[in-house]
């Protein structure tokens, strides 16, 4: 769903709350479909769900204040499961070239995780604000209208005030992973 301005569906983070990957995948799908209630029921099925019981009284899948800040198995659960998304992590890797490990005998880098322009979205996992936290933000490609030339991609990001154009999808992701960060690709279920 675009906005008014033909731009993506776009969310916006209220100060304090640690949403961010609720308001990432409400963005991936164009629309207000998940709400704060309903991640928390993830988290407490993720819980029931595990072989080993949590001895915790905090629930492992989200922050301990202001709740949010949830992990990475809440967006994989809700986008496999409840969306029928297939999703993937993203890594670069080097591989060497004649069994040889050196530097000079390496091919360039090879992605490990299907072609991004056939993805429909990119979920990222990036430092917060503060140093216990993480921030999600949605990477997702979209079509300006009939006619429109080619595919753009977007950051879209609940911090910020309105979707970003990105001039180069790689480049950003690339970036992200050789940071550490987490990197989701999601794209449609095979056979849908």
């Amino acid at each position: 769903m675009p906005n008014a301005d033909g731009l993506p569906y776009h969310e916006s983070q209220a100060l304090l709350r640690q949403l961010c990957l609720m308001h990432a995948l409400n963005m991936l799908v164009g629309e207000p479909r998940l709400n704060q209630a309903h991640m928390d029921q993830v988290c407490n099925q993720l819980v029931q769900l595990s072989p080993e019981p949590s001895v915790s009284t905090t629930n492992p899948h989200r922050g301990r204040w202001l709740g949010g800040n949830y992990d990475v198995n809440v967006a994989i659960y809700i986008l496999e499961n409840e969306w029928n998304y297939q999703v993937n992590y993203y890594s670069r890797r080097r591989t060497p070239k004649n069994n040889s490990n050196s530097n000079e005998n390496m091919d360039e880098s090879v992605e490990e995780s299907s072609s991004l322009s056939s993805m429909e979205g990119v979920l990222v996992n990036v430092p917060g604000t503060f140093p216990w936290t993480r921030h999600w933000i949605m990477y997702k490609p979209w079509n300006r209208g009939e006619g429109a030339a080619k595919q753009q991609w977007y950051r879209l990001d609940s911090k910020a005030a309105c979707p970003i154009q990105v001039k180069d999808l790689q480049v950003q992701v690339d970036k992200h992973s050789q940071t550490g960060d987490t990197v989701l690709t999601i794209q449609k279920q095979q056979g849908e």
